[in-house]
């Protein structure tokens, strides 16, 4: 009886252990310094230190080649940023991988590109979970 418990236990509470741990991948905000470069995946939210501006990666559109393509166009990857300051109305932004703009200022900052992984590999697209940009802003 006694380990019949224990076993209706242990199969009750392992679910709600596995439910609680933390992924900090999928962290919807994180945290950065002006000036240094940072990391944001699709659908998370950066707040810069001290500035109160905030920067949203919303969505991405991939036409780069895939590296085992043969391909007659230029390749580009074009990402939008939601950014506001944190009273402010939001504004989307675009910043491109390859062809211009890669920067764009907006009141008084300069938001850049720095670079979009993964490149593609194959023709399939990628999802949009799959995409991280490294971007730095900094004063104009």
């Amino acid at each position: 009886m006694l380990l019949k418990r224990a076993v209706v236990f242990i199969l009750a509470t392992v679910p709600l252990l596995l439910n609680c741990q933390s992924n900090p991948t999928k962290a919807k905000l994180q945290v950065y310094q002006l000036g240094q470069p940072w990391e944001l995946k699709v659908g998370q939210t950066a707040l810069i230190r001290g500035e109160n501006l905030k920067i949203t990666f919303q969505a991405v559109e991939d036409w780069r080649c895939c590296s085992v393509c043969l391909c007659i166009w230029f390749s580009n990857a074009k990402i939008s940023l939601q950014i506001s300051k944190l009273a402010g109305m939001p504004e989307t932004i675009e910043l491109n991988s390859d062809l211009d703009p890669k920067e764009v200022g907006w009141n008084g900052y300069k938001i850049k590109l720095n670079w979009l992984a993964p490149y593609p590999q194959d023709p399939l697209p990628l999802p949009s979970e799959a995409y991280v940009a490294n971007l730095v802003v900094t004063l104009e």
